[in-house]
């Protein structure tokens, strides 16, 4: 019952205000940024991460550089909560509760014609850049494999992730939508440890024993930053525009901590609206090994 509550919690939010698009890898990544609609919601099942925000996209179509006209700008507001669906569902590895948010920067139209010089021929129809900052907080204890006590940890990260999408038209067939992401990022390791519970003895009396649970990270903790790139492909058939199909990459470029993930995903969005993603299922190969992500979410 309290995660039926929570869910519909997190569908009214939806109702206040997120620029990230659906099409997220099951980490809760993208690298297309939706122009389509004020306001989304998102919750990655994945992941147990929910996101909402409000975005302002003017259409562009100014000559002249202008805010007013062609920049974009928003906030979002993220949270991920102490049970975690990805260990429950998919028997994978869960990380610590957070909470967070952030905003983006940008504008529309870099290099793309204006509507009025586009003609039913025009192949490169639009495009934007921004540059997207989050911000999250997470508090944790962690234990050593060697020690018997444990350490509260206090978690701040953020990423800063320049980003640029466009889109193409193909002959009237199809639309593609293109995205290309590359930042630096602050990362911790709780989500690769054994997730526990330490029990503390309070008090005892004869046979009876009184502990305090809490639920802890086992393994050598550890902090660091990262240079993520992502890339997305999205086509989007014109007979069947509520159904579209992302081939996604996903690495990081710092050695220390390198990884490299290719994988596609099936998405659908609402009639005639195929910008407006409700959400889908991605499967993607992290190094080898098989990740599973769904999503989902509405746009207004």
């Amino acid at each position: 019952m309290k995660r039926i509550l929570f869910i519909a919690l997190l569908m009214s939010l939806g109702r206040l205000a997120a620029q990230q698009s659906g099409y997220q890898d099951a980490a809760g990544n993208s690298s297309i940024y939706f122009l389509a609609g004020s306001a989304n919601m998102t919750f990655n099942v994945s992941s147990s991460k929910f996101d909402v925000g409000l975005l302002r996209m003017p259409d562009g179509q100014s000559q002249n550089f202008d805010w007013h006209e062609r920049g974009i700008y928003g906030i979002h507001f993220s949270g991920k909560p102490s049970t975690d669906l990805t260990n429950q569902i998919f028997q994978s590895s869960s990380s610590p509760a957070s909470i967070g948010g952030g905003g983006v920067l940008g504008f529309h139209r870099w290099w793309a014609p204006l509507g009025k010089e586009q003609t039913t021929n025009t192949v490169f129809t639009d495009d934007w850049f921004l540059v997207n900052i989050n911000y999250s907080k997470s508090t944790f204890a962690t234990v050593p494999a060697s020690s018997t006590s444990s350490t509260t940890q206090h978690f701040n990260g953020f990423s800063i992730m320049p980003t640029y999408n466009f889109t193409l038209q193909g002959n009237g067939l199809m639309t593609m939508i293109f995205g290309a992401s590359a930042g630096v990022s602050r990362v911790n390791n709780a989500d690769q440890l054994k997730k526990v519970s330490i029990d503390t003895t309070v008090s005892q009396s004869g046979s009876v024993s009184i502990v305090q649970s809490k639920d802890a990270y086992l393994g050598t903790y550890a902090e660091s930053y990262n240079l993520p790139v992502y890339s997305d492909f999205v086509f989007l058939p014109a007979k069947c525009e509520w159904l579209s199909l992302d081939v996604f990459e996903r690495s990081n470029a710092m050695k220390t901590d390198g990884y490299a993930e290719g994988g596609f995903g099936v998405f659908v969005a609402q009639p005639k609206k195929p910008t407006k993603v409700l959400g889908g299922i991605s499967v993607g190969w992290k190094d080898g090994e098989r990740t599973i992500g769904i999503v989902g979410g509405w746009s207004f």
